[in-house]
């Protein structure tokens, strides 16, 4: 499993029947009914189109991308999605409960601007907080005017709306997604899975997401504005929005657990220099005269399923597994001899007592973290492997590729805890476990990890097994 993210490069909010760009502040506001505001973001999707291309998301029908954006409600309590007092601004505005936020194509490019207010401060007679440069409700940027004033006219959102919401099985050209906001302190989490994945395969341009609420909100007059505001990637703080990435790719290697009438997986890698390369073409892996069909899980990582029954193989004998076709920048080099044992499928299969491999799976196990120092403070740029090493306490110092192991990557702000990487499954290799963590996709901050341990109905916990901190140049110079 490979989770990725992609900060939101620019980001704007424009006010219906105003030239007022507000690129540069903090909170993406979205109002209906006295005023009418949309929001406008764009992000940059090439660093996944070169993973793509590189191979390390070989298979692009598993990439999943979601939207996240923080609710600037939901951080004065550490009990999201959860009611929360009305909140009003003099008699003019007051926070929205019980509606739908609409996603929608923006159709050309758009330029950022500099506006940081639509209201002009009274006492500062320069008015630098309020520019009517780049994009706004008329224009995407300055003497280039929308077809439609803010995008797209009310019809034509209705319009679009009516279909993505069809039990028809229409599908809106214009509208990507929706999501309920019961109380509206709830934070922005969209699945913008196909809309992605079609910008990286050169089916769509890619221009950006507009967010307003739903059209029949739009069309509703209030005597006060009702809003909701989301942080932008101009907020001092840890909130910024971004897009995940995950792949649904999960390494599960069976060389050294291998059981007859199971579906097992053996995995070949591939590297120069202790660094992982793609070759030329797929290998061939040949297991007793039968070809296998091989697949690629990541960069420079194949494997082949492999189902043996137990009436053809005897158990604990030593097969081979021969990967062929091995070319890399056009030189070919030798086959690759790997071998693997097979073991009985009853201590896989339990039925009536537990198995011997039941009996393992409930001795206690305790996972050590290394490929990043308790403590450690490092530069943004760095891609980490972290190995998780299971002993057996009090016995010798054999480790264990174990099954059921999970992750999570997280922050505080106070006592509350944020995450960054829910639960994740680690990755089982041949002989060890780990995961990668990409520094370029984390904030400055102290992060810190958890392990949890899912094994015979048992979950065991560790918590903060590691600490670090990510720091940037300005930060590091100062000190």
């Amino acid at each position: 499993m490979i989770v990725s993210k992609t900060y939101i490069k620019k980001c704007n909010t424009i006010v219906k029947d105003s030239n007022v760009n507000l690129s540069l502040n903090p909170i993406m506001e979205l109002n209906y009914g006295k005023m009418i505001t949309r929001g406008l973001l764009y992000f940059d999707h090439t660093k996944i189109a070169h993973m793509v291309n590189e191979k390390v998301y070989p298979d692009i029908s598993k990439l999943h991308h979601t939207l996240k954006m923080t609710n600037c409600a939901s951080i004065t309590s550490k009990y999201i999605n959860k009611p929360c007092l009305t909140s009003e601004y003099n008699d003019t505005k007051e926070r929205a409960i019980s509606f739908d936020l609409i996603f929608f194509i923006i159709p050309t490019q758009w330029d950022d601007g500099r506006g940081f207010d639509y209201v002009y401060d009274l006492y500062e007679e320069s008015h630098r907080s309020v520019s009517t440069n780049a994009s706004n409700w008329y224009q995407y940027k300055n003497y280039h005017k929308w077809d439609t004033d803010g995008i797209y006219d009310i019809d034509t959102l209705f319009k679009e709306y009516d279909l993505f919401t069809s039990k028809k099985g229409n599908i809106s050209k214009l509208i990507i997604g929706k999501q309920h906001f019961e109380y509206g302190n709830e934070n922005i989490e969209i699945d913008i899975t196909d809309f992605f994945n079609k910008i990286i395969s050169n089916v769509t341009p890619n221009y950006g997401i507009g967010i307003a609420f739903a059209p029949y909100y739009e069309n509703i007059k209030t005597k006060k504005s009702q809003y909701v505001g989301f942080f932008t990637q101009h907020t001092n703080s840890f909130y910024e929005p971004y897009i995940e990435t995950t792949y649904d790719e999960y390494i599960e290697d069976d060389r050294t657990n291998f059981y007859l009438d199971k579906d097992n997986k053996l995995y070949f890698y591939a590297s120069v220099g202790s660094l992982p390369v793609n070759l030329d073409d797929l290998p061939t892996c040949t297991i007793n005269g039968s070809e296998m069909a091989v697949k690629q899980a990541t960069k420079g990582v194949y494997y082949v399923d492999v189902n043996l029954s137990s009436e053809e193989y005897e158990t604990d004998t030593m097969l081979y597994d021969i990967w062929d076709n091995i070319v890399y920048n056009g030189k070919k080099f030798k086959q690759v001899e790997l071998n693997f044992v097979t073991k009985l499928s009853e201590e896989y299969y339990s039925f009536g007592i537990p198995s011997q491999v039941y009996l393992d799976n409930n001795v206690d196990i305790y996972p050590s973290l290394y490929g990043i120092s308790d403590n450690e403070r490092m530069k943004r740029g760095d891609i980490r492997k972290v190995n998780v090493d299971c002993k057996i306490p009090y016995s010798s110092d054999k480790k264990y590729s174990v099954d059921g192991l999970l992750y999570r990557l997280y922050t505080k702000d106070g006592e509350r805890q944020i995450d960054v990487i829910n639960w994740t499954p680690i990755e089982k290799g041949f002989n060890e476990n780990y995961f990668y963590i990409n520094t370029n996709d984390l904030l400055p901050s102290r992060y810190y990890i958890d392990i949890k341990i899912c094994r015979n109905e048992k979950i065991i916990n560790n918590y903060e097994m590691l600490q670090f901190d990510i720091i940037n140049d300005i930060t590091e110079k100062s000190n």
